[in-house]
Formats: C-alpha cells, structure tokens, sequence
C-alpha cells in the first residue's frame, strides 16, 4: 500500500492526491488505505521556505474559520469544519490531513474541574468522538475544540483554537476511547470497569492505527490536551462544492475567499 501512495505521489506531487482514481478505487476496498497518505505527508521532506509559508497561513486562516465558528456557535461541527480546513489549504498548496479519535481534556488542579473526555466508541455506533487537523510542523491545529458545549467554568479556560508545533508522549486510557455511558454499562454487565484487552474485542482495527500514530499531549494555556487518533477521513467534495458547515450564512468557499481578500 505505501508503494501504491508513492507511485501516485510520483503522478502529482500536489497536496490531495487521495482525489485520484487509483487511490480512489484501493481506498474503496480499504478504507483504511487513507492512513496512508497521512503516513506520507508526517514522512514527507519540507524546505524552510515551505515551512515558512505554511507558519504564515495556517494560524491566519485556522483564525478566521474559528471566528466565524465561534460567531456560529455551532457546537459539534469538528468533522465539517476539519474537512473544509483541510480543503482550504490544499489550495494554497499545503500538506494536512483530518484526525479522528478520542480527546481528553485536562484543567488546572486549582479549577477543581473534573477531565473531560470525547471518545470515538459509544454505545450505537463506531465514529470519531472528535475531530482535528494534522499540518507539519503543526501536530495538531484543533479549531472546533472550545466550541463543544463546555460548561461555563470549563469554557472560561479555552482562549482560542489549539494550535501547537510541539508535543509530548501520551499513553491512551479506557476514557479516551470508550464513550462513558459505554463503560457504566460495561460495568453493569460485568461488575467490573472495562480494560484495553475488553477494547480489543470490542474494536480491534483501532488498535494498529493507534501503533502508527502514537497518542501524543499539548500544553495550551492552563490546559493540558491529550489526543489519541484512530481514524482519518477526507472529504469526497473540493472546496468549492462543499455545503458543509454553513458559518453565519457562508459556505466555506466563501469564508476562504475571505482570507484572500
């Protein structure tokens, strides 16, 4: 599969080459082949000036799609917004790709707040608990994060989007996968709080996505926020098709073509 990605890298270097036909027609037998092309990008060699460009872009443009999300308020939108980011610069030539997975959210020990946690497994269905974006040099670009509905005290800690070139090393717990409603009845079933080898049962293809891309934490403001990806998608729609999210009456075509202005 990674020669597959190679061979159509060699085709066109140009960021969403997971638009082409033949990756198309593999990922349609795969779905998992996208990591692929997420394997690619982390590998992939960046010139200064090309990180300059992008150290210039992505924070002006992570801004604006999250003032008109926080102008919104549209809570629960990560996967449309993180979709239409990553749309965004491709266009202007940049290498990212969309993360799904678990969240945790750690507040400072004088706050007095417990974790918060968005996990990917639930009780009906197997989805991204959450959404983000991955943009080398930056681990994570998280706009949709501060806009998840937080209680009052906890909103009062987010000071923006996350946005951080630098990490460190996490280990993934039962709370960053298993939604909690899932875990109370786990434990009801069987008198016990559930374990990673009962999350191999349940949902055993995370597990080598999770070797892969390893969970890693970021410090932002007073908060410390530990992702754990298990999955990635992309949107099957370019920019200018996408109707998804609308921010304020605009689309996202339009809400770039702001930051062209």
């Amino acid at each position: 599969m990674r020669t597959s990605v190679s061979e159509a890298a060699r085709v066109n270097v140009l960021p969403g080459f997971y638009d082409l036909p033949g990756f198309r027609a593999v990922e349609a037998n795969d779905p998992k082949f996208l990591s692929a092309y997420a394997e690619y990008i982390d590998a992939r060699g960046y010139s200064e000036d090309y990180l300059t460009h992008v150290r210039e872009i992505v924070p002006r443009l992570a801004g604006l799609l999250y003032a008109e999300l926080q102008g919104a308020q549209l809570k629960g939108a990560c996967v449309d917004v993180s979709n239409a980011f990553v749309r965004m610069l491709e266009e202007e030539r940049i290498w990212a790709y969309a993360v799904g997975g678990g969240v945790t959210v750690t507040f400072p020990r004088a706050s007095r707040l417990s974790q918060s946690h968005l996990a990917p497994i639930a009780q009906t269905k197997i989805a991204a608990g959450h959404m983000w974006v991955c943009v080398p040099p930056f681990r994570v670009v998280d706009i949709t994060l501060p806009i998840q509905g937080w209680s009052a005290a906890k909103e009062a800690y987010f000071e923006g989007f996350v946005i951080q070139e630098s990490s460190m090393a996490a280990t993934p717990t039962v709370y960053e996968i298993l939604d909690v409603d899932l875990i109370a009845e786990f434990q009801l079933l069987n008198g016990r709080l559930p374990q990673m080898k009962d999350i191999e049962t349940m949902a055993a293809h995370i597990f080598p996505m999770m070797e892969r891309f390893p969970a890693f934490q970021v410090k932002q403001w007073r908060l410390l926020v530990k992702y754990v990806p298990v999955n990635f998608r992309a949107s099957d729609e370019h920019l200018k098709d996408l109707e998804v999210p609308i921010l304020n009456g605009k689309r996202p075509e339009e809400i770039y073509q702001q930051s062209r202005v």
